[in-house]
């Protein structure tokens, strides 16, 4: 008995010193960037429900609403990045004994493209186009020919969940052309037709995704709602243009029908139309075209696309042709550069960062003080080039209330008053302006008395 006990025991200790231990099973979890390596796959039109607690279930499901957020983003015209990092085109290489084939003339195709877009032609120029652009790959107009097509064959299909991707091809390609060199008042129309065009859809989408994960309880999805909320903001002050095309269809009104319409302007006809408004006759400008209505062309589309982010480059570039050779000319660059200013402010707004906005806020004021006392101090200002520091002064002095110390900003309102007053003693001055000045007085003074403040 005592034999069978100590046996059984010397098998206990056996099994316990030399018997093959099962290994744990080891896990592995191969460590992501949340924002940068997204899982790959397939998405699911079923979004997370508060009865899901696999853990991984929530991981894909967020990587896969964060890559549709990033999408969204990167298909938004927040910056001239919009367009591409090098949005410059090629230049073309001269070779020895070579000379570069002329462009055929593009006023047949560019009658065709309306005619189509319009519905009025069954025959699509869409071969026509990619035959040119196979011995032309650069050329400007070509390329915004190109955009406009794509655009054209968008409205007429029936894509829908698509629709957005070939949009932004479209817009991209239309606006790489204008930068460089399709610079005319026929493809700006197309550029306003198709930027609004596309902002519309792209709300929706933005909207659309934003009321699907809005009311998801998971905090990184929360986050992602945030930001869309934001991003559909943005966009809604973008479409805010939609109100501010007065100047571009004065511009058609008064120019229908004549060469300016499709013919593009370029730098050199800038400069050239700068000089002859300064009395040099001599130097080269247009045949069949005013010096004078070249420069009111050109400011015009400036300040169109000063409200449009993703032409802050071909703006820079404009103002930058155009000299400084005298005060008119100043003033008109600057009455760009402020709509500018005004446009980053209002951007601001949107995207609710307050340094931003009292840093934008600041530059207008800092801005309109300097040109006035640079160039209309002794002025009494009538056109609109002149008006305009005036105005915009008195317009940011209201706008920044609660933005700066209480000393500081009653410097700026009485200012602002003495600027408004300025315009309200012209009786000539610009059409609309008098109005104006005289309700930003009264909102000024409105808030002089909320803070106990006397002009006299």
């Amino acid at each position: 008995m005592i034999r069978d006990v100590l046996r059984k025991l010397t098998m206990v200790i056996w099994r316990a010193m030399f018997a093959q231990k099962p290994k744990p099973v080891k896990k592995f979890v191969k460590p992501r960037n949340f924002i940068t390596e997204p899982e790959e796959t397939e998405p699911s039109n079923r979004y997370l429900k508060r009865e899901d607690f696999n853990r991984q279930k929530i991981d894909k499901h967020v990587e896969l609403i964060l890559k549709r957020y990033e999408d969204l983003v990167s298909k938004t015209p927040l910056t001239a990045d919009f367009m591409g990092e090098e949005i410059d085109y090629p230049k073309r290489r001269k070779r020895f004994f070579s000379f570069p084939k002329p462009v055929p003339d593009l006023n047949e195709l560019t009658d065709e493209i309306e005619r189509f877009s319009k519905g009025d032609s069954v025959s699509n120029p869409r071969k026509k186009i990619r035959k040119y652009l196979k011995y032309y790959p650069y050329d400007p107009e070509l390329r915004a020919l190109n955009g406009i097509q794509i655009y054209a064959d968008t409205m007429q299909s029936g894509l829908d969940e698509k629709k957005l991707d070939v949009m932004y091809e479209s817009l991209v390609e239309l606006g790489q052309a204008i930068h460089n060199g399709a610079l005319s008042i026929f493809y700006v129309n197309w550029v306003i037709k198709i930027y609004v065009k596309y902002l519309e859809l792209l709300q929706r989408k933005i909207l659309v995704e934003y009321n699907q994960v809005s009311t998801n309880y998971h905090w990184q999805i929360q986050k992602i709602a945030e930001e869309l909320h934001k991003l559909a903001i943005q966009v809604t002050s973008m479409l805010t243009i939609k109100g501010q095309l007065t100047g571009m269809s004065v511009l058609n009104s008064k120019l229908k029908g004549s060469a300016y319409i499709y013919d593009c302007i370029s730098k050199e006809e800038i400069r050239g139309a700068c000089l002859a408004l300064e009395g040099d006759e001599k130097k080269n400008v247009s045949v069949g075209k005013s010096p004078k209505h070249i420069l009111w062309e050109i400011i015009t589309i400036a300040t169109f696309f000063a409200r449009t982010p993703m032409f802050t480059k071909l703006v820079y570039s404009i103002l930058t042709t155009i000299p400084d050779s005298s005060r008119v000319l100043i003033l008109q660059k600057n009455l760009v550069a402020t709509v500018m200013a005004v446009s980053e402010y209002q951007f601001s707004l949107s995207t609710g960062d307050l340094g931003k906005k009292i840093e934008a806020a600041h530059r207008i004021y800092t801005r309109c003080e300097n040109v006035i006392s640079q160039h209309l101090g002794h002025i009494s200002p009538k056109r609109l080039y002149e008006v305009d520091p005036f105005l915009k002064a008195a317009w940011i002095t209201k706008e920044s209330n609660g933005l700066f110390e209480r000393e500081e900003y009653r410097k700026m309102l009485e200012k602002s008053m003495g600027y408004l007053a300025i315009v309200l003693e012209n009786p000539d001055t610009v059409k609309g302006s008098f109005e104006i000045a005289r309700q930003l007085q009264d909102d000024l003074h409105g808030i002089m008395m909320e803070y106990g403040w006397s002009l006299f």
